[in-house]
């Protein structure tokens, strides 16, 4: 499964003081979360109960799915493409201010090492 998107929404949120981080990309953010029909990724990790890493989770607006471990991941202001290790690939077109940016870059970085565009 390989697929890509515009997202024009971008959120990072924290929960539980930064246990809880999840990072969102939707094509749609008024989609219904139960029914999804546009196309979105959503990263989250929980650091309350270690060993803790980033999961996956995606729609390509028919099928929804995740569980999947990221082995590589690029990042620019303007997009971000993850390959996943199910021979699959996410390429998301995205805008976000600075301070957003930065704290997702900072979250790959730490959870995923640095981007193969680095």
């Amino acid at each position: 499964m390989n697929f890509q998107f515009d997202a024009k929404s971008v959120s990072y949120e924290e929960a539980l003081g930064g246990d809880i981080v999840q990072v969102s990309f939707e094509e749609n953010p008024d989609d219904d979360p139960l029914n999804p029909t546009s196309c979105s990724l959503c990263l989250t990790i929980n650091y309350e109960f270690p060993p803790s890493r980033i999961d996956f989770e995606w729609c390509d607006g028919n099928d929804y799915d995740g569980g999947a471990e990221a082995i590589k991941y690029s990042i620019s202001n303007s997009e971000f493409i993850v390959w996943l290790d199910t021979d699959a690939s996410i390429k998301v077109n995205f805008s976000t201010n600075t301070s957003r940016y930065k704290k997702i870059v900072s979250l790959l970085r730490k959870e995923l090492g640095e981007s193969v565009n680095a």
